[in-house]
């Protein structure tokens, strides 16, 4: 009884150790920057600014919530909101080291206006993201989620401005390598390279099919 009860006690302190390692990387809030390109360059591109934040609590729950909008040189506009809500198993830590495995699911809805539509399109995500902290202020990660996604589209006609609204569904996956530097366990930056594709040929807003992004954060670690 005696060995239960320490092993219990070890385990749960052991489990708090790993989360708090990882909460010196995941409780945090930032501004971004996002240059996207639609299609691989197939439309003009999106300049795109927004906040955002993550948060890990001490028994493993993992969120994080985005917001970004932004326009391209033809005065398009495209925003998104996003959210994510996962649990983090705790695989490996010491001093300077640990790594992270985190399933999660995702909701997010998105609005196009201009020349290349006008909708929203909303986004049910499915992933997992294994992280790794490493050299004590440093974190890789790869972000991977395949998502569902239900569009109303209203497209603009070159000829006499007539309109047309295309309803349909989309699949697709995501895959986003990371990394994130800590300066003094205050201050985050970090850098992503994002790439989607569709399973299929349904058209989303601001064209959904091959999409390359950049990503940089700049924030305050809590």
């Amino acid at each position: 009884m005696k060995k239960l009860i320490f092993g219990t006690i070890f385990g749960c302190i052991g489990s708090f150790s790993y989360a708090d390692s990882f909460q010196e990387f995941n409780n945090n809030i930032y501004a971004q920057y996002n240059y996207l390109a639609p299609n691989e360059g197939t439309y003009a591109s999106y300049n795109q600014w927004g906040v955002g934040g993550t948060v890990q609590t001490k028994n493993d729950i993992w969120l994080n919530a985005n917001a970004i909008s932004g326009t391209n040189k033809n005065a398009d506009v495209l925003s998104n909101f996003g959210i994510k809500g996962g649990y983090a198993l705790q695989f490996f830590q010491n001093d300077s080291n640990g790594f992270q495995l985190i399933p999660y699911i995702g909701l997010s809805m998105q609005q196009g206006g201009g020349s290349q539509g006008n909708g929203t399109q909303y986004q049910y995500a499915l992933g997992i993201k294994p992280e790794y902290r490493l050299l004590d202020s440093l974190k890789l990660a790869l972000d991977m989620n395949i998502y569902g996604i239900q569009t109303g589209v209203t497209t603009t006609s070159n000829v006499g401005g007539s309109s047309a609204t295309t309803d349909g569904q989309n699949f697709a996956y995501a895959i986003t390598p990371e990394i994130q530097y800590d300066i003094s366990k205050t201050v985050l930056l970090g850098a992503g390279y994002s790439y989607t594709n569709s399973f299929n040929s349904q058209g989303t807003v601001g064209g959904g099919d091959g999409n390359s992004s950049i990503n940089v954060r700049v924030g305050y670690l809590f």
